[in-house]
């Protein structure tokens, strides 16, 4: 008797997806192709809930009467505390992008003390503009509200903690003029393309947050939606490829199959497996990467 295998692991885990969006609040987009990029790009747009360590470029000042709004940004960033109300409501739109995010990985937080009827931070006029590392957060300065394209951003980061961002330095010479302008930056955002930054005559940089995709999406959050693909698809590969060593170990264990097997993912905790609901078969994949 001939026991053929089936699963749909992508569509597994694009239906686990859609349902962390759901339980977010979110309602994400019924084409399969956009939920992964939903996912992938709301996640860029929180910070993740990690203690850090923060360091003030030497340009820094806060406005009096926002110091109070700073300090408690300090507190819940170094405590690794949840920021969503202090960014921007847009974090309410699942498919809004975030042009200095995408370009530049630069969050904005607004210095608010008090939150407003709808749970955020009370919105203020000048903002901490700030870039987050793993454990690292980098207060650049503030910024009034719409210095999105603002030059000085990749010049601080360049003047106090140019490591942060040497893997984008170029220092061959391009073949294409680098921006130059505040102007330059918002004209190649609003076309949505890719363009090499000059902060200082002869300093040179690829976007410092791997910049855009035509459709306004971070480059980087594409890649994390394909590496996801890519590996999902991989689990099923080493499925097919260990078919029949599964049925060969589960007869040994006493387990007759008898009809095909089924498996669908399970992700749970971190990690994931593969489970055949009507042998009991479980397959155990670890943690998700």
């Amino acid at each position: 008797m001939e026991i053929n295998l089936k699963m749909d692991f992508l569509s597994d885990w694009i239906e686990h997806l859609t349902q962390q969006l759901f339980s977010l609040g979110y309602t994400p987009d019924e084409s399969p192709n956009k939920i992964s990029i939903q996912y992938f790009n709301l996640l860029k747009r929180g910070v993740t809930l990690t203690p850090r360590r923060i360091y003030f470029s030497k340009e820094f000042s806060c406005p009096e009467g926002y110091k109070e709004g700073l300090r408690i940004l300090i507190h819940k960033i170094e405590k690794g505390e949840s920021l969503a109300a202090h960014l921007s409501k847009n974090i309410n739109k699942l498919e809004y992008k975030d042009p200095l995010l995408n370009d530049w990985n630069i969050h904005h937080l607004h210095l608010g003390t008090e939150a407003d009827k709808t749970g955020f931070i009370k919105r203020t006029g000048p903002l901490l503009f700030v870039r987050f590392e793993r454990e690292e957060a980098y207060f650049l300065n503030t910024f009034n509200h719409g210095s999105w394209n603002d030059l000085d951003i990749v010049r601080i980061i360049h003047n106090n903690w140019p490591q942060i961002i040497d893997r984008y330095r170029i220092d061959a010479v391009c073949s294409s003029p680098a921006i130059k302008t505040n102007e330059q930056v918002k004209e190649v955002r609003k076309m949505r393309s890719v363009g090499f930054i000059e902060p200082y005559p002869g300093v040179v940089y690829m976007p410092i947050g791997m910049g855009m995709t035509t459709s306004g999406h971070s480059i980087e959050v594409v890649r994390i939606s394909d590496f996801y693909y890519d590996h999902i698809k991989g689990l099923e590969d080493i499925v097919r490829e260990e078919f029949a060593t599964i049925v060969e170990t589960s007869e040994n264990k006493g387990i007759k199959i008898i009809s095909d097997l089924k498996f669908q993912l399970i992700f749970k905790n971190g990690t994931v497996k593969a489970y055949d609901k009507q042998y009991n078969i479980t397959l155990d994949f670890g943690e998700l990467p």
